[in-house]
């Protein structure tokens, strides 16, 4: 009689292998597409932070030197002053009639975030910037930047007032 050998595993072998593997496997994936969400989330929110950054040293180096500055709810330009103002998750600067991009959508992930600005005062001399960057989707805030400016150049006795608004008018001094 010949000894066959055997070759091959049997289907039951194969069904506690596949088991096995999934058993280990499905939560070592879980764990690791939480971490890539996690590491992209994170990897948003830093470049968020440095356009972010960028855009407020442009306003902070803009509105620190205006000669006369106000803060405004609508951008409606007038000849002979300068604006910085958000329109569609894009902060613009109007300055001398020439818009310029400050903070563009494709600087983000543009998909998933949106831009937003607020101006405030005190009352005195100090304009206070804050930029959001929010999700689209859930308007939740990704990032936050704020910043006090003490404006210099504004005449002894004039102020720039209370009012809140999403646009900052402003003058430079000739």
């Amino acid at each position: 009689m010949k000894n066959k050998k055997k070759r091959g595993f049997t289907i039951a072998e194969l069904i506690v292998a596949i088991a096995i593997v999934a058993i280990i496997g499905i939560p070592i994936f879980t764990v690791f597409l939480t971490s890539f969400n996690s590491f992209n989330l994170t990897s948003r929110a830093s470049t968020a932070q440095s356009y972010a950054s960028i855009a407020l040293n442009y306003i902070i180096n803009e509105i620190s030197y205006a000669e006369y500055t106000t803060i405004l709810t609508d951008y409606s330009p007038e000849s002979g002053y300068n604006y910085i103002y958000v329109n569609n998750g894009v902060i613009y600067c109007d300055k001398d009639s020439v818009i310029s991009e400050i903070l563009r959508e494709d600087m983000l992930d543009k998909e998933n975030m949106t831009s937003a600005i607020s101006f405030s005062s005190n009352g005195g001399k100090i304009i206070i910037v804050e930029i959001f960057i929010r999700d689209k989707t859930t308007n939740e805030a990704i990032f936050e930047i704020d910043k006090e400016i003490f404006v210099q150049n504004i005449p002894p006795g004039m102020t720039i007032g209370f009012s809140p608004g999403t646009v900052v008018e402003y003058t430079m001094p000739n």
